[in-house]
């Protein structure tokens, strides 16, 4: 039977030791490379959980015309059935996700959307299962679309299916999800997930994926739906290298051609040495729409070196210094869009800290004006602008530590002067305040903006399975500050009764749509009780 892995975390010499060696190629949530026992005379069981919960308050919201009070109740199931000890059914009713955590505050800069990642208990758990593209830039499947609209406004689930878990040497993964229609918003929707992937020696593997989202809310939306699929491969070569490579199809109504997306990824990590090189190419009608794409229509070279020297001394643990490059080119053109290029000396104290210095050369081209904040507007053209970074963190396992970085320099035809900023004070392993500033000086020939952001977390920890835990924020360019609250009183790892109070103001007066002068954007309370029930 596997067993998992045992790790120890030695804060003198900097260093995590696992009881099963695991690959520079995997991060240690692969289970499958935990160590195994033998001579264990245990019969496999059947078990049935229950997770019945139920819900009740209020929220309001000021926007929109026909604000009102509404008062929450609601009642629903989660369920988990173990057909072996190593294939899991989990199912859902009602789905709500009301004591999960905010998203945090983010400010772009760019022209491509902004990635927030899942929170969601029901969706990360044995969320590595559906995983298959490039994290972050092209993902094939990105459960947020799932019960979160554009807006990032929840959307009812009503419940929904996941089977997910190791058949011999396949890991398999089914999900299929039902959301609930909202009225001038988005209609109902089905989304359903297939993966299955088949483990090959030395780190190697192959897979294939399809996803699929299919309009539900009435019979003539048949042809409103959106399909991908997709194959991997990937291969380990030697000891310390391995080549990721997939290939993806969208298909969408009213989209044809050049709806495609690939990618093929040689990484190499000898603790000394370290290269990428890759490519990727994504179609101008690669459409995922249950997925995630920042940006289409290119194809992509990279590299990346970094060479780790480790000196005989009691401060410095290592000095890493690394280069990339990336550069988009658009397709039908071959023009290059955008290039980036990054050149960094880094390195690791024996305390746990680090300290760096970068150089970046960034290039766009736009072909059309790009309106960075509202009023404030880059014409088209092409740029070349260049930045200096500073980076610094202290020992991260001490009672007070901090980082960040500063950085100057270009930015399109203007320039730019930043600040980020973290830190925390941690009394004991039960209670710690974390703190972040993100700060932007931008000045540019079509006028001049700051940007700031402030996040205050603090969590108190009463014992192992209750908390109390805020999180305030503050973002400048929307003028508003929110506050979210949470109270966990459980009786397991994720059951027993929750309060949750999110408020969101404005730092001055508006007008509602009632002509009310107000402050208050939107308010909710709800207090949640979930019980397990052991079958």
């Amino acid at each position: 039977m596997k067993f998992i892995n045992t790790t120890i975390h030695n804060y003198f010499r900097n260093e995590i030791s696992y009881w099963s060696p695991i690959s520079r190629a995997f991060r240690f949530r692969q289970v499958d490379l935990a160590g195994t026992l033998y001579g264990l005379d245990l019969k496999n069981h059947r078990s049935l959980k229950l997770l019945p919960y139920v819900l009740g308050g209020f929220s309001q919201d000021y926007t929109p015309l026909n604000y009102e009070s509404t008062i929450e109740k609601n009642v629903g199931l989660d369920l988990k059935y173990s057909l072996t000890s190593s294939l899991t059914l989990d199912g859902t009713i009602n789905t709500d996700f009301a004591q999960v955590e905010v998203d945090d505050e983010q400010v772009n800069l760019t022209r491509f959307d902004l990635f927030f990642p899942e929170k969601r208990s029901f969706f990360l758990e044995n969320s590595g299962f559906f995983e298959f593209g490039s994290a972050r830039e092209v993902e094939v499947f990105f459960s947020r679309r799932i019960g979160i609209d554009k807006n990032q406004e929840p959307v009812p689930i009503n419940g929904g299916a996941r089977l997910s878990g190791k058949i011999g040497s396949y890991q398999v993964g089914f999900l299929n999800m039902q959301t609930r229609q909202v009225s001038d918003v988005v209609p109902a929707n089905n989304f359903s997930v297939a993966r299955i992937s088949r483990e090959l020696p030395n780190r190697s593997s192959i897979g294939l994926i399809g996803v699929n989202r299919q309009s539900s809310s009435n019979f003539l939306s048949y042809s409103d739906y959106n399909r991908t699929f997709g194959a991997d491969v990937n291969l380990g070569l030697g000891e310390f290298a391995n080549l990721f490579n997939y290939i993806a199809k969208t298909k969408t109504p009213g989209l044809q051609n050049s709806d495609h997306a690939y990618s093929s990824r040689l990484d190499y990590d000898d603790s000394t040495h370290e290269f990428i090189l890759a490519y990727m190419e994504v179609g101008r009608n690669f459409n995922p729409e249950a997925g995630f794409v920042r940006r289409t229509n290119f194809r992509k070279p990279e590299y990346f070196y970094r060479y780790t020297y480790y000196p005989d001394s009691k401060i410095i643990r290592d000095f890493a210094p690394h280069f990339s490059r990336k550069t988009w080119y658009q397709l039908q053109t071959n023009n290059k869009e955008s290039d980036f290029q990054h050149y960094h000396i880094d390195s690791h104290w024996q305390n746990g800290g680090r300290s760096g210095i970068a150089f970046n050369h960034s290039f766009e081209r736009l072909d059309q004006p790009f309106e960075i904040i509202p009023g404030i507007t880059v014409p088209s053209g092409q740029y070349g602008f260049n930045e200096i970074i500073a980076n610094i963190q202290t020992d991260g396992s001490a009672r007070i530590f901090a980082g960040g970085n500063v950085a100057a320099g270009g930015f399109y035809n203007g320039n730019i002067r930043s600040i980020n900023l973290n830190g925390g004070y941690r009394q004991n392993q039960n209670l710690s305040w974390t703190t972040s500033y993100v700060h932007n000086s931008i000045k540019l020939p079509v006028g001049n903006f700051n940007t700031d952001l402030i996040g205050l977390r603090f969590n108190w920890s009463f014992n192992s399975k209750s908390f109390f835990q805020t999180l305030s924020q503050y973002n400048n360019l929307s003028k508003s500050f929110g506050h979210n609250i949470r109270l966990g009183l459980m009786s397991t790892s994720s059951t027993g009764f929750f309060v949750v109070f999110n408020t969101r103001h404005m730092t001055s007066s508006f007008i509602d749509p009632h002509q009310v002068s107000r402050h208050t954007l939107g308010r909710a309370l709800f207090i949640k009780f979930n019980y397990l029930l052991d079958l």
